[in-house]
């Protein structure tokens, strides 16, 4: 699936903000923002998008969370494309363009089967995760299995998920634990079974104990309800006796406020809106007085000023002239000056064209100067006669110096040694080079041959049971995994039946234990009469009847040997009452105690029920072992070569986790064999091609006690030699060949400036004639001149300027002393005569006093106008005073102010009345228990105060005499208590067993997840040991290529090696073949292993599954410009395969991404 256009529409920061990636492949596209650009909101819309909204969305702090929306266009592999929307909500969230509702599943074609978390953790990489996945290699050691689950499942910390669950499990059990929670509760289990069984029951002094204390039980009841009356009774007489002064109080109270019933009811603010209403209505009235003399003052003044229109009417001319009249004073204090200006100036034009050399007077200078085109002219051809001066003297010296070096160069060449043809022997020593280092490398593969043979040997001899080589443990016949797990679990399976079974057995013989136990503690307290032994001396009264019936009654029959057997030594009719008196008293007793005799009834079927439980569950654990017996066969008979006797199935997984290591390093000591045969021949070939080309060009072949490092050195010498005298040799020829077209050239260009030069002076003679000089005038006489011409013009320029200003002076004042003229005779005829400056300056006085009139007398006009309102507001205010009064008077029923202030003065008084009575009733309510007033009041009605002292002393007495006689029964009652707990168990035997269920549960519950978490941490680590299995080969081959790149060739390879518990550790191959654990590595270097691993795992996913986004955000900030640069062109290579984008807030890491990727693999996305 690839992404062609992502649609911010309404999300976080961003509206209507369409990202274009377009469909072409092969490119990395880069999105940068600076920060709070929205590098961050578009990130998390990409998820959005494809997987929905979160229920609280953080991109809803712009937009309504209602409004949110973001879009996209995508293609799938096959080159179907979609349009959609997706929008907050939990059903129909897929829309089209148009917003119209699409099936949840239009996405399935593109995402299969997908989740958000797998995406996020597989193409979605951080500098965090990052960072996090090369820490977590560093604290698990390089362990190879579980650095390449969590590169391939995006999970970090995979260690510690396995520590921290057998962590869990340690906590509960261990097999010779003590501290552990079902160790703890085994112990404390057991103590409780052995209290159990020291307590038992007595009999007769048991039932006299029970008697006894139920007994002394209602006595101390009955005492304690009747002391419990007679202090009720003292808290009434106490209550009577503290409200008689209350009640009395308030029966006069409310006589006082019945004599004050007609006096009617006024706001609480009465007096205050009286008071206030008063105060208001004579202020307002002193204030009208007030306003009405302060407006006859006013206007007498205003009536006295007189307006003067003819002056304001000329307001506008009056002012532009009082502006005017500074300048034009200035202007003609600056005429003489002027004027003395323009007589020197033309003075120093006269001298100027005498120092020219130009005889006319300064009328005509200008027709005599030179024109400005002339000057510049001029000017030109005196720098360009300098500029040709010295370019002429450096063409000579140039040619000079050039004839200098090709002597010498020429010289050099004749010296040289003509060089031998050494290109066989370089051929030859480049492909010894190819091998690396010959010592070292073939050393180095010497050893790592004999490691992984040593490797081998000691993995063979640690692998259990086995007796036999390496050879035969590769030919074993081993059954598959997948029947090995089916004997696992039915290993497993048999061995929790067990588990149940014998825990099942237990808990029936602890039950039927426990039945037994409390049918003993039952039959102890009393033989109980069952309905069978009722029937039976039934039976025996009624035969006693027939006998005397056929004995005495009928008398037809000898019944004395039947009656000497009936009741031996006994009268036959004593003995028929005695087994008549038996029979009603066992009825009796049967009806008395009828449910005693269905409690024996129920226990004693319990226990046959608990035997019966036991006798099924003994038959259950017999057939489980049987069962299991038959597994057990047959997973030994899946062994037959094995050579010694099959462990049970976990134990063989690991056996044969551990035989599939020992054949890996059977496998890598062959390949390191094999590398090393390659070497060697590869050596013995390069000695011979290096030893025959030495002869070709003359020098002593490969000797016989010189090796293949001593012989390269050698041939590397004498190549180096021969390719520096071919460089010298090659060298000087293409000196001698530059210098002599140097030289040439030189030679041109000295001609060249030699011409321009001679015509310089043929142009510089007509211009010397054009100002009467003669050819032989020089630059600098002729420089002079022109200064002199320059400076004249600017005085003639001056002279001009000081004349032009002359004349405008004039021409001002002119017009100044006519406008002065006629707004005296429009404003002021009495200016007439002054001259036009001090006119104008009188006028501007007599605009200011005009001015200030009209001002103040518009001031009084708005003074009068104020005072007039505040009339209007008194007399209103009059009017609303006076009317508050009235109707404060309506309200009181009176005509008068001062019948108004009587009332008021009675209604405080009742108003004092009423709240001395609430008080007084809120004291009697809150000591009256919950009693009403009325209640209060019945209950003291007729009673005397000076006898309730007498009765409350009365019922204190009889109290104590109570407590007492409570006391010492409630010390009876306790020893009564614990005699009968010891001899019955009583609540302690209860909470025994009680403690004992407790203890049972919580071993269950901890049992059951004790074995979660031991499952789980066995499954984990053969999930990640399968998933190694399964991957190393691909994944690690495409990763060790992957760091190579990224690690600019400081790694050469990865390779799986074995430590030192059997396990394998992934290791970083340097180029000199030495090898460097995780642990030794960078912090970045580690970082970028992780990164090799999870883009191997990318890779794996897309040959295999629908493309899907690599999605990378500032990923490279911890790494140096070089690997970035390698970095990301790997992303590069990527991008051929599935589309990267890459988000970031550094604006270097643009123009790094420019200069590894260029502008075709490249597009910059800006926020």
């Amino acid at each position: 699936m690839r992404l062609i256009e992502l649609h911010l529409k309404a999300f976080g920061p961003f509206t209507e903000r369409t990202l274009t990636f377009g469909d072409k492949a092969g490119v990395v596209h880069v999105v940068y923002g600076r920060n709070e650009a929205g590098k961050t909101s578009t990130l998390r819309a990409l998820g959005d998008l494809l997987f929905g909204f979160p229920h609280l969305s953080p991109a809803a702090f712009l937009h309504d969370e209602r409004a949110l929306r973001v879009g996209a266009a995508i293609e799938s592999d096959a080159g179907a494309t979609l349009r959609f929307l997706r929008r907050k909500g939990r059903v129909k969230t897929l829309l089209d363009p148009e917003e119209g509702a699409l099936d949840d599943g239009a996405l399935k074609p593109f995402l299969g089967a997908l989740e958000r978390p797998f995406f996020e953790r597989i193409f979605g990489l951080d500098h965090e995760q990052l960072r996090e996945g090369g820490e977590a290699l560093l604290k698990d050691g390089g362990d190879a299995g579980l650095g390449l689950f969590e590169a391939g499942a995006g999970l970090a910390g995979m260690r510690k998920v396995v520590e921290e669950i057998d962590g869990d499990a340690g906590k509960l059990f261990r097999p010779r634990g003590q501290n552990q929670l079902i160790n703890e509760a085994l112990k404390r289990l057991a103590e409780v079974r052995k209290e159990l069984k020291l307590r038992a029951l007595s009999g007769d002094e048991w039932r006299t104990v029970r008697d006894e204390l139920t007994g002394v039980r209602v006595q101390l009841e009955n005492v304690s309800k009747r002391v419990q009356e007679l202090w009720a009774e003292r808290e009434r007489l106490h209550r009577i006796q503290r409200n008689l002064l209350p009640l009395s109080e308030r029966s006069a109270l409310l006589a006082e406020l019945a004599s004050l019933a007609l006096v009617p009811d006024l706001p609480d603010d009465a007096p205050a809106q009286r008071q206030e209403a008063e105060s208001s209505l004579g202020e307002a009235r002193r204030r009208l007085t007030g306003a009405e003399q302060e407006i006859v003052r006013l206007s007498g003044q205003r009536d006295a000023i007189t307006p003067r229109e003819a002056v304001l009417r000329q307001v506008d001319a009056i002012e532009r002239l009082a502006r005017q009249r500074g300048d034009i004073e200035s202007k003609l204090a600056d005429l003489p000056k002027r004027e003395a200006e323009l007589r020197q100036v033309r003075t120093e034009i006269t001298r100027l064209l005498a120092q020219a050399g130009f005889k006319a007077k300064d009328a005509e200078a200008r027709e005599i100067l030179p024109r400005r085109p002339e000057v510049a002219a001029i000017r030109e051809m005196i720098r360009e006669q300098q500029r040709l001066g010295a370019e002429h003297e450096q063409a000579r010296k140039t040619v000079e110096g050039h004839e200098v070096e090709l002597r010498t160069a020429e010289g050099a060449l004749g010296r040289a040694v003509e060089p031998r043809d050494t290109a066989p022997l370089a051929a030859a020593v480049g492909e010894a080079l190819k091998l690396g280092d010959p010592g070292k490398g073939l050393r180095a593969a010497q050893t790592e041959a004999a490691a992984a043979s040593e490797a081998l040997a000691q993995a063979l001899r640690k692998l259990a049971f086995w007796t036999s080589g390496d050879v035969e443990l590769e030919a074993l016949p081993v059954p598959p995994d997948a029947i090995i797990d089916r004997f696992a679990s039915a290993f497993r399976d048999a061995h929790e039946q067990k588990i149940r079974a014998r825990g099942a057995l237990d808990d029936a013989r602890r039950e039927l234990e426990r039945a037994e136990a409390e049918l003993i503690r039952f039959d102890a307290a009393g033989e109980v009469p069952t309905a069978e032994a009722v029937r039976s001396a039934r039976r025996r009264r009624d035969r006693g009847f027939r006998l005397l019936r056929r004995g005495f009654i009928d008398g037809r029959e000898d019944i004395a040997a039947e009656a000497a057997a009936f009741a031996p030594g006994l009268p036959l009719a004593d003995a028929y009452e005695d087994s008549v008196a038996a029979t009603d008293e066992l009825a009796d007793t049967l009806r008395a105690e009828a449910a005693r005799v269905e409690r024996h009834r129920s226990l004693v079927a319990e226990v046959a029920r608990r035997r019966e439980l036991v006798a099924a569950q003994e038959g259950e654990l017999r057939g489980v072992e049987a069962s299991a017996t038959r597994t057990e066969e047959e997973w030994r008979a899946l062994w037959p070569s094995l050579g010694f006797a099959p462990q049970p199935p976990d134990e063989m997984l690991k056996w044969l986790a551990q035989r599939a290591r020992v054949l890996e390093r059977r496998a890598a000591a062959r390949a390191r064999q094999d590398a090393l045969r390659e070497l060697e021949d590869a050596h013995s070939s390069a000695r011979l091609s290096i030893g025959r080309a030495l002869m070709l060009v003359g020098e002593e072949g490969a000797g016989g006690d010189e090796d293949l490092a001593a012989l390269l050195a050698r041939a590397q010498r004498l190549v180096e030699q021969s390719a520096a005298e071919r460089s010298e040799r090659k060298s000087l020829l293409q000196t001698i060949d530059s210098l002599r077209s140097k030289r040439d050239a030189a030679r041109q260009s000295y001609a060249y400036k030699e011409a321009q030069l001679e015509g310089w002076r043929e142009r510089w003679g007509l211009f010397a004639n054009r100002f009467g000089r003669g050819l032989t005038v020089m630059p600098a006489e002729m420089e002079a001149v022109l200064d002199l011409c320059d400076e004249t013009s600017r005085k003639l320029d001056d002279a001009d300027t000081l004349e032009h200003r002359i004349r405008r002076i004039g021409e001002d004042r002119i017009a100044f002393e006519r406008a002065v003229g006629a707004c005296v005779a429009a404003a002021a005829p009495e200016l007439t005569g002054l001259d036009a400056v001090g006119a104008a300056d009188r006028l501007a006085k007599v605009l200011a006093s005009a001015r200030g009139d009209e001002e103040r007398r518009a001031g009084l006009e708005a003074e009068i106008a104020h005072h007039e309102r505040i009339l209007d507001e008194c007399r209103a205010a009059i009017a609303r005073h006076t009317a508050k009064l009235e109707e404060l008077c309506r309200n009181a029923c009176c005509s008068t102010l001062d019948d108004l202030r009587a009332i008021e003065r009675t209604w405080q008084q009742r108003r004092d009345v009423e709240r001395r009575l609430g008080s007084l009733e809120r004291h009697l309510l809150a000591g009256g228990g919950g009693r009403s007033l009325q209640d209060l009041a019945a209950e003291a009605a007729g009673a005397n105060g000076d006898t309730l002292p007498g009765l409350i002393q009365e019922r204190e007495e009889e109290a104590k005499q109570l407590d007492a006689e409570k006391t010492e029964l409630a010390r009876k009652e306790g020893e009564l208590r614990t005699r009968f707990d010891a001899m019955s168990g009583g609540d302690q035997a209860a909470l025994a067993a009680q403690s004992a269920q407790a203890e049972i549960t919580k071993i269950h519950e901890g049992a059951e997840q004790w074995i979660r978490l031991t499952l789980a941490s066995a499954l984990l680590q053969r999930g990640i040991e399968r998933y190694r299995e399964r991957n190393q080969g691909p994944i690690l081959g495409r990763a060790s290529a992957l760091f190579e790149r990224l690690t600019l060739s400081s790694f050469a390879r990865l390779v799986v090696e074995f430590g030192r518990d059997d396990e394998p550790v992934l290791l970083g191959v340097r180029a000199d073949g030495k090898s460097v654990g995780v642990e030794g590595m960078s912090d970045g270097t580690r970082d970028q292993l992780f990164f090799a691993l999870r883009l191997a795992v990318v890779e794996q996913y897309v040959s295999r599954n629908e493309r899907l986004p690599f999605v990378a955000d500032d990923i490279l900030i911890h790494f140096d410009d070089p690997r970035s640069e390698a970095a990301l062109r790997i992303l590069g290579d990527l991008a051929e395969r599935t589309q990267v984008l890459y988000f970031t807030h550094h604006e270097h890491m643009v123009e790094t991404a420019r200069r590894a990727l260029g502008s075709e693999r490249l597009v910059v996305h800006t926020l």
